[in-house]
């Protein structure tokens, strides 16, 4: 029996000869390879601006910058959603709120959200878990209505779409990652996406400590910015992977369909379902069950290893008091993620699955 990690992602020679050649060419810092990049990417999601970053975390940081978050203001994330959402926002001063999660899907609900709009409300956050699209419809009203920004967290949905369109582009600024376990790797990296020049601009400043430069070369201190620059040999390894792009989307709607196969058998679990049909795109995938802490410990001992979900951030002190956040609370207490990804060999899904047969709750 096999070791099965619970995420594979190949990086093969095609990736390495690239990023070797830019590396003897020079190319150590942002540069051409990186404007190609972007441009690659602004095609791939009809958008005309994308900007690359140094993670998915710094792209949301340098949102919230980018729309003037200070203290004083207040964002409202989703109760379930990795830290960085909801850090994004306060490492600059402003009040987070948490909006639940609906009640059949980890995303957040929109009537959640509207009992945390307030005066000071300045962003919304909606966060497309796992390529599960939020809706943008009903929140780009509210939006309108309440005169808030929307900042799509779509760091889990690269290239997932709602009604044809890709989930990062509806709001005023998308953010997205490039991390190890995305749908797209350059181990650390990310990029944000408008369709506003005048936020593009301020971005692009934002990106290089908040200086802007002339033609001449002379400086102009602006406003807070950092070093927020992207590498030409990353951006060549993200070019190198995006000629097999249709491989990996593939490969993962694969992985996730043999699962779904087999789920109808097993009364101990439930599948937390991705709209494939739809448009989005499963990356990982994701169950939940009351005896989540028995299974992981039965396929630990076959050598097959999972990967719980987030807390709920509900448990985050820092964030201040928060309301309940029941649905939320629920999800990050039984949802599992089972061995997937789109280099995951068939062989590895069918032994977890054998294995999945095999407990008894």
């Amino acid at each position: 029996m096999n070791p099965v990690s619970w995420w594979r992602t190949e990086v093969g020679k095609p990736e390495i000869s690239q990023m070797a050649t830019a590396l003897q060419n020079e190319h150590l810092s942002q540069g051409p390879i990186v404007a190609e990049l972007e441009s690659i990417l602004a095609e791939l999601l009809d958008v005309p601006y994308v900007m690359m970053t140094p993670s998915g975390s710094a792209a949301l940081l340098m949102a919230m910058l980018a729309i003037d978050i200070d203290q004083g203001d207040e964002i409202i994330v989703p109760a379930y959603t990795w830290i960085a959402t909801a850090h994004s926002g306060h490492l600059l001063g402003a009040k987070v709120r948490l909006a639940d999660i609906e009640r059949k899907r980890p995303i957040v609900s929109i009537e959640e959200i509207k009992k945390q709009i307030t005066p000071k409300t300045k962003a919304v956050v909606p966060v497309h878990l796992n390529g599960r699209a939020a809706d943008m419809l009903t929140l780009r009203g509210l939006a309108d209505k309440y005169k808030f920004k929307i900042i799509e967290d779509a760091c889990q949905s690269f290239l997932s779409k709602l009604n044809g369109q890709a989930l990062g582009t509806f709001g005023d600024i998308g953010c997205f990652s490039l991390g190890v376990t995305k749908l797209i790797t350059t181990g650390q990296g990310g990029f944000v996406a408008t369709r506003d020049p005048i936020i593009y601009e301020k971005l692009r400043i934002i990106k290089s400590h908040g200086v802007r430069t002339d033609d001449k070369g002379l400086e102009t201190y602006m406003f807070q910015g950092f070093n927020f620059k992207y590498t030409d040999f990353q951006a060549a390894m993200a070019i190198e992977q995006l000629k097999r792009l249709d491989f990996r989307i593939n490969r993962v709607k694969e992985i996730d369909k043999m699962y779904s196969q087999i789920f109808p058998d097993l009364n101990y679990l439930s599948h937390v379902e991705v709209n494939v049909k739809n448009g989005e795109i499963p990356l990982w995938v994701e169950i939940e069950s009351a005896h989540r802490e028995d299974l992981i410990a039965f396929l630990a001992k076959n050598q097959i290893q999972t990967n719980r979900v987030h807390l709920s951030l509900k448990n985050a002190p820092h964030l201040g008091k928060q309301q309940n956040c029941e649905q939320a609370q629920k999800f990050s207490a039984q949802g599992l993620i089972l061995p997937c990804g789109p280099s995951q060999p068939t062989d590895n899904v069918n032994q977890v699955i054998d294995c999945l047969y095999k407990f008894k709750s």
